[in-house]
């Protein structure tokens, strides 16, 4: 598995820890989490636009096409058919 080290200032990294704290959850689980979830926002907006394939959002998010056929209903966006740009 490759690591990825972020430099993030220590305002915004407070309340991420404070909150871990609370929740009694690790901080880099909850960071791992946010960008799963900002790799699918992207993955369905790029698809939602045309520029990407139905297949190549699957492979984006790391699921099944048959699980992002799902994924686009839930969220209402329209399957395309034909060529992307």
């Amino acid at each position: 598995m490759a690591e990825l080290y972020l430099k993030v200032q220590e305002d915004e990294i407070f309340p991420l820890t404070e909150l871990s704290k609370i929740e009694e959850v690790d901080a880099s689980q909850v960071v791992s989490e946010l960008i799963k979830e900002w790799i699918k926002k992207e993955a369905v907006s790029l698809y939602k636009s045309g520029r990407i394939s139905l297949s190549k959002a699957s492979e984006i998010v790391g699921i099944s096409v048959w699980e992002m056929v799902d994924l686009l209903k839930t969220l209402n966006v329209p399957l395309q058919i034909g060529k992307t740009s």
